[in-house]
């Protein structure tokens, strides 16, 4: 009888063992992805207080980093979130509608969907990064059953990670190993902040030019019947449960009066509203710059998402009855995720924002950071006396008494200097500091003068953070965030200053118009240029 207790006993741990492994095993093979936001959004939506989302936003990459649901709360109060992801099926996109209402059918009233998916078909991997991470529940289990055509073996085996991501052994990362401790970032509630502008990234001559005039007789483009299929279903669903449903397309040079047409079309006869805000009158509603308030041609970076989503917020208020729940004590836990959404976009912007070195550097130490400073070929003709006093004054004697063509390494918090070093422009060798950070991440500087390989090289926890360009190059670790917010380089050889685009610039220079000179070249002469494009466009 014992015998039989104890094989009892074995069986059951093993059982209980082999059990907890695969479920181990699962977690563990199925990616995190990070980029565009995937993780945050998802999992950030889980710790969600119920009944508490009244908008909800869906749509690809162009939603994730052009809506800012933090933005609308601090700005109109209204509790929403961003549920899109990476080419969203509209598949996807419907049974994520399904899961949110489950969750929030108390106070669910708005949905806005971009309609850039009504025309393209997704991948399986836009399926796996929409669906996985979904909770299990009746809903996911028939949005895999209606993906994979209702046969039970597939749906189950797409239930399971560990079958479709058995085989990554070789593509493992830290971050898989993280994930099980992983605190996502609630603040962005599914934003993505980028703040890179298109003019960064291709030269002036290569920037495409948007025509904002609807050719309201170009033939319409072709719509997928798989996406109209729960295109049709969402209107169902939404007019069912008595939700507003609002189509919208965000400004991106991929768009065109054809796809417009078909999609107004298919607005027209559900009775929905269709906001396409790639032409006249809603192209200039919020101040539009294509190539500064864009990342790349397509997606908005933060200084175009700030000025969309603050237009969207009033369309909310004025045509969907939004509600301003700042001083309700049900959302008190909007006041922490605003609080960390500064802490991370907001103080990277105000950083990014910044022209000289002093107030780069005041801002950075008026915080929690950590701050690295690397120098690469020649950094010291531009500085001033008062920059070397300023320095001096924080304690960075040896960044304070740089000369020509010199190799530095500094570290700084606002506690005090962490680490400095000044190589003179003799030596031939670069500089090179390694340590570890109070929350244990690893970081690697080098610096080489131009005697020294003229190099600056700034990693942290492996990825690299300097521009590696002539002059200051400055990462910003925030050690409560703990992650780079910002990173800069100031070409001090010619000046202590950077040209920087902001939201009052735009606005400043969009007010002023063509009677103003701007000097060459500047950011605000090739805005007024490219302006000027635009209205040829529309006059010819």
């Amino acid at each position: 009888m014992k015998n039989k207790h104890k094989i009892l006993i074995r069986v059951s741990l093993f059982s209980i063992i082999t059990v907890l492994m695969f479920c181990f095993l699962n977690i563990f093979f199925q990616p995190v992805w990070t980029t565009w936001n995937n993780y945050n959004t998802t999992y950030g939506f889980y710790e969600e207080p119920e009944n508490t989302i009244e908008t909800a936003f869906f749509g690809a990459s162009v939603v994730i980093s052009g809506i800012s649901p933090t933005h609308l709360y601090e700005k109109y109060g209204i509790c929403a979130y961003n549920f899109a992801t990476e080419q969203q099926p509209m598949l996807a996109t419907y049974y994520w509608l399904e899961e949110v209402y489950r969750l929030h059918s108390e106070t669910l009233k708005t949905v806005v969907l971009d309609v850039s998916e009504l025309r393209d078909d997704s991948s399986e991997a836009f399926y796996h990064k929409a669906l996985d991470a979904m909770r299990f529940s009746d809903v996911k289990f028939r949005a895999i059953q209606d993906y994979k055509g209702g046969d039970l073996l597939d749906t189950l085996s797409y239930l399971l990670p560990l079958n479709s991501y058995h085989d990554r052994w070789s593509e493992l990362e830290k971050t898989d190993f993280e994930k099980f401790t992983y605190d996502a970032n609630s603040g962005t509630r599914g934003y993505y902040s980028d703040k890179r502008t298109y003019s960064e990234i291709a030269a002036q001559s290569n920037i495409t030019l948007l025509n904002p005039v609807l050719d309201e007789t170009a033939k319409e483009g072709k719509l997928l019947k798989s996406s109209l299929k729960y295109l049709d279903k969402m209107v169902t669903f939404c007019n069912e449960k008595n939700i507003k449903l609002v189509l919208i397309k965000t400004v991106s040079g991929n768009w065109s009066s054809s796809f417009h047409n078909a999609v107004a079309k298919v607005a027209e006869e559900y009775g929905l509203e269709f906001l396409d805000f790639n032409f006249d009158p809603l192209y200039d509603a919020y101040g539009y710059i294509h190539p500064y308030d864009s990342i790349d041609g397509k997606h908005l970076n933060w200084f175009g998402a700030t000025k969309f989503t603050g237009w969207l917020g009033q369309y909310l208020v004025d045509h969907c009855g939004a509600t301003d729940v700042r001083n309700n004590e049900k959302y008190a836990f909007m006041e922490e995720e605003l609080r960390e959404y500064k802490l991370t976009v907001g103080q990277s912007v105000q950083l990014h924002t910044v022209e000289s070195v002093e107030e780069y550097m005041k801002l950075a130490l008026s915080g929690n950071n950590t701050v690295f400073i690397t120098v690469c070929d020649e950094a010291s003709t531009g500085f001033t006396d008062e920059l070397r006093t300023y320095l001096s004054d924080i304690g960075m004697h040896k960044l304070s008494r740089i000369g020509y063509r010199n190799g530095y390494i500094g570290i700084v918090s606002n506690e005090g200097v962490i680490y400095e070093m000044l190589k003179t422009k003799g030596d031939k060798e670069p500089l090179k500091y390694t340590g570890k950070l109070a929350d244990g991440v690893k970081f690697t500087l080098k610096s080489g003068g131009h005697d020294q390989g003229r190099m600056a090289s700034c990693l942290i926890d492996g990825e690299q953070w300097a521009y590696n360009k002539r002059g200051l190059n400055i990462a910003v670790y925030n050690n409560d965030a703990g992650k780079v917010v910002h990173r800069a380089v100031f070409d001090t050889y010619t000046s202590l200053t950077r040209e920087c685009y902001s939201i009052e610039l735009s606005e400043a220079i969009l007010a002023a118009g063509e009677d103003v000179t701007y000097d060459e070249d500047s950011i605000e002469a090739n805005i007024l240029a490219y302006q000027k494009k635009v209205e040829k466009k529309r006059v010819g």
